[in-house]
């Protein structure tokens, strides 16, 4: 459920995603499963504070926003989802756009590695 806060630094720092996992000692779909899912632990909350230099509470604003009542469920599950249904639409939005940068960069090379072999 941090997604929404980790997604603002991926983009802000411009980071790619197989950074990210490194970080966390995980494979790629490692990270895309912990961000889908919501299975940060305090130990991964720690090692993206740390890489991204924010304290670890700047993941915790979903918890101390959501209500909840006895039982542990949240008061207000369509709000909950709702929010989870935006950060997911923010890191594919991201993705994509990092995917797009890629595939130009791939093209580029490409040309510049035909071009290369002609002058030879």
């Amino acid at each position: 459920m941090y997604a929404y806060g980790l997604a603002k630094l991926i983009e802000k720092h411009d980071t790619k995603i197989q950074e990210i996992a490194d970080v966390l000692g995980v494979t790629r779909q490692g990270y895309y499963h912990k961000m889908t899912v919501g299975t940060f632990n305090e130990k991964d909350l720690q090692k993206l504070a740390d890489y991204f230099n924010v304290p670890v509470t700047y993941f915790e604003f979903e918890e101390a926003s959501s209500v909840e009542n006895p039982t542990g469920h949240s008061k207000n599950k369509s709000k909950s989802l709702d929010k989870v249904k935006y950060e997911n639409q923010i890191l594919r939005e991201i993705i994509d756009k990092k995917d797009k940068e890629i595939e130009r960069l791939n093209r580029e090379i490409g040309r510049l590695e035909s071009k290369a072999v002609n002058k030879e």
